[in-house]
């Protein structure tokens, strides 16, 4: 069993070298992204890209088509308005999250969107699920706080095969700029593998806002969970390998001490 599920995963992957990079899920991993590595950098971790000024109305356009994997500001302080996307920062910290602000003063017919993407690679066929977790954070609030985040996936690139994921309202609902604590929500959700398959999945995290107002996401986790006798196949490996590493002690009988 050990062997097939070895020769499988070996196949999912030769099939996967020369494509696009990804971010790779193998059964019991999590993957995690805070985007503190940034710093005040503008340029996103790898395999993530964003877009600015793009309502997604699924399953009409390709938001890849557009993407960028850098963003037009970094911020820590002050009051911004600038419409753009953005590299979010706590005062004096080093916590980071990625969003945009969609415009500088409110008003219904300068409604825009931000489409931040990822790009992840399944290569293990005993995932069953996949956990998913992240922080709608915000970080600047106009004259109109209607801020929502809409998660979509899709295990192509294909725009028809777009499909709901979660939706979030942003975080805070009170004129103010708070970059010491920013307001949080937490989203989960959970896609079994009758919503996926090995290969590709991508991910989006859609922001709709109107106004002056900054929304960002964070603390993104996605965890492949292994179906319950990959947990057990692995388990019983672990414990075999212990067996075999542990030191061996000989004793000499009838021997005195001295000797």
């Amino acid at each position: 069993m050990k062997t097939i599920r070895n020769m499988l995963v070996a196949v999912s992957v030769s099939l996967s070298c020369g494509s696009e990079a990804a971010i790779l899920l193998n059964a019991g991993t999590t993957y995690t992204q805070n985007f503190d590595s940034m710093g005040t950098s503008q340029t996103l971790p790898e395999d993530w890209q964003i877009t600015f000024n793009d309502l997604f109305t699924y399953p009409l356009n390709n938001p890849y088509l557009d993407s960028s994997s850098s963003l037009d500001f970094q911020v820590s302080s002050g009051t911004p308005t600038t419409p753009g996307t953005y590299n979010f920062g706590s005062a004096g910290g080093l916590d980071r999250a990625v969003g945009s602000i969609p415009y500088s003063t409110f008003s219904t017919e300068n409604s825009l969107s931000s489409l931040l993407l990822a790009h992840f690679r399944i290569n293990d066929p005993a995932i069953t699920s996949l956990r998913i977790s992240y922080d709608v954070e915000t970080y600047v609030i106009g004259e109109s706080p209607i801020l929502t985040v809409l998660g979509l996936y899709s295990s192509s690139q294909v725009p028809t095969d777009w499909r709901y994921l979660a939706s979030s309202l942003g975080a805070g609902s009170a004129t103010g700029h708070y970059f010491t604590a920013p307001p949080s929500k937490t989203v989960n959700k959970v896609l079994t593998s009758a919503n996926f398959t090995t290969g590709d999945l991508y991910l989006i995290f859609q922001f709709n806002g109107e106004g002056a107002n900054g929304l960002a996401l964070d603390n993104v986790s996605v965890t492949a969970i292994p179906e319950p006798g990959s947990i057990l196949l692995l388990m019983s490996g672990i414990m075999l390998a212990c067996r075999r590493n542990r030191p061996h002690r000989s004793f000499l009988v009838g021997v005195s001490p001295g000797f």
